[in-house]
């Protein structure tokens, strides 16, 4: 025998009795009908476990809307945005920036979390500077700019450490504090001290140059200026005028403009570049400090000499008559003088040239050049002197001429004086020839009409470079020609045309004398 149990109410019965012996239930049934259909059994129902899965469904459900309605008021972006605004209202700006950091391109999240993260910069800054914590303070207030007087603070902190290292003679490194700030009015007095004291101590350690600069860059703290004077003077003791222009700050130091040893150190060194006059200048300023007016004798002699190789002889005269006495300055001042003759000579000048010779001393001699030399070759070449100048028209026509069978007809134009002009200019060749260079302009008809409105003219421009041995006649082309004369020149053109008409002939005819010269070659 088996204990079972009740498919009615639980309990445990033998599997040998027809009902269970608790609630009566039928457990076994003698007809052939029912013991061949299955039996159903019914399990027993446990209240107690029914209650607890009725508990544990409702608190799943309860625990799901919990979290749906965290997630709705937490972290969605619309909730997120809002903490984010009542945060950053009520000053709570490192939770802002969290908040906003989160959201992205979420409306105007962006803007407001850079507000947000200077904000909090400035006020973190702030405390800090309240604790004298000046490098710390100075982070902070650096990354809000320019918020508020943020950078007045970033300067202050910086005066501040500045401090502290100069207090305990840290004065490169309060150097490095300073020099991005020096510009603010409340850091200069602080930059001057400190660039000073830099200046002392590389002095010290015998490094000139850098001290110099120090003391340049305190803008005359205390006796800074003294200081350089006396560097620089060491310098120019042994003759090493740049770094003694360093370390008066170089060549357009404004401080040192009225020292004299500044002066002749810029002379020294812009000689020593050939810029001469600039060096002039500043020997002119260095007065009588060491041998100063020495050197302004050899900048304006070595500058004359540079414009004498440069044919430029009017300028070097100039210079050279400041230095009488100075090596042969005398000597190239009259060399100068001829070698402007020879130049206007070679350049077809002659008249020019013999106006300049005719006004220099009788004496004056240069290499193989003399004023009496020039002198003789001009009274020699008398007709090309004469000739060498711009010469205006005095008189002349131009005319067209129909003429056939009993009649001729023309037109013509009287020029006018001062119409036309012509340039000669006459280069000796030493062959007892000239090459004479002239430049002009004819006019002349091209065809005749019976009507003023049909006659046509040209005015064209010509250039001959001829040599000759005499006055007279050249051929400007087949139809031109230019006589040369004392006195005078005449250009004539003349070309006769059968072609055109078998009863006319036609002839063209321009006469021009240029009898005044206007101006001298």
């Amino acid at each position: 025998m088996a204990l079972i149990n009740c498919p009615e109410c639980g309990k445990e019965i033998s599997d040998q009795v027809e009902k269970c012996i608790h609630c009566g239930y039928p457990l076994k049934d003698n007809s052939i009908d029912k013991k061949l259909k299955p039996k159903k059994t019914h399990k027993p129902i446990d209240k107690r476990k029914v209650k607890r899965t009725l508990i544990v469904a409702g608190s799943i459900v309860l625990f799901a809307l919990l979290v749906t309605l965290v997630y709705f008021t937490n972290f969605t972006p619309n909730a997120k945005y809002a903490k984010a605004e009542k945060a950053y209202q009520k000053g709570k700006y490192k939770k802002a920036v969290n908040l906003y950091s989160s959201l992205g391109d979420y409306k105007d999240a962006p803007s407001k979390l850079s507000s947000a993260e200077m904000r909090y910069s400035y006020f973190q800054g702030k405390e800090l500077y309240e604790k004298e914590q000046w490098a710390e303070a100075r982070s902070f207030f650096s990354q809000c700019l320019p918020y508020e007087d943020a950078r007045d603070l970033v300067t202050n902190c910086d005066l501040n450490i500045a401090s502290e290292y100069m207090d305990v003679g840290k004065y490169f490194e309060a150097e490095e504090v300073l020099k991005n700030t020096v510009q603010f009015a409340n850091v200069k007095e602080k930059w001057r001290e400190c660039e000073y004291n830099v200046g002392l101590i590389e002095q010290e350690s015998g490094n000139l140059i850098e001290a110099s600069k120090k003391y340049n860059n305190s803008s005359k703290y205390l006796d800074a200026d003294e200081k350089v004077k006396q560097i620089a003077e060491e310098f120019i003791k042994i003759e090493d005028f740049n770094s003694a222009l360093e370390a008066f700050g170089g060549i357009n130091s404004n401080i040192y403009k009225d020292y004299q040893p500044f002066q002749y150190v810029k002379g020294k060194v812009l000689l020593q570049s050939d810029k001469y006059i600039e060096a002039l200048d500043a020997f002119q300023l260095a007065g009588n400090y060491l041998d100063a007016a020495d050197s302004y004798d050899s900048a304006a002699y070595s500058y004359a000499c540079n414009l004498f190789k440069e044919k430029d002889y009017d300028a070097a005269s100039e210079y050279l008559k400041q230095i009488p006495g100075y090596l042969d300055a005398d000597e190239m001042l009259q060399g100068c003088q001829l070698m402007r003759v020879k130049d206007l000579i070679d350049e077809g000048c002659l008249h020019e040239a013999k106006n300049l010779a005719d006004s220099l001393d009788d004496g004056l001699v240069y290499k193989d050049y003399s004023t009496s030399g020039f002198k003789d070759l001009f009274k020699k070449n008398a007709k090309w002197v004469e000739l060498c100048g711009i010469w205006t028209s005095t008189s002349g026509q131009m005319r067209v001429t129909q003429s056939g069978g009993y009649y001729s007809y023309w037109w013509y134009y009287d020029f006018k004086e001062g119409d036309r002009k012509i340039d000669v200019k006459c280069i000796l060749q030493g062959d007892d020839k000239v090459k004479i260079i002239c430049d002009g302009e004819i006019d002349y008809y091209t065809e005749y009409g019976s009507i003023s409105e049909l006659v046509e003219k040209e005015r064209n421009p010509f250039h001959i470079e001829e040599k000759m041995s005499g006055l007279g006649t050249v051929s400007i082309d087949n139809y031109t020609t230019i006589t040369f004369s004392d006195n005078k020149i005449s250009v004539n053109y003349k070309k006769v045309d059968k072609s055109k008409d078998v009863y006319f002939t036609y002839t063209y005819k321009t006469d021009v004398t240029y009898g005044k010269r206007t101006r001298d070659y």
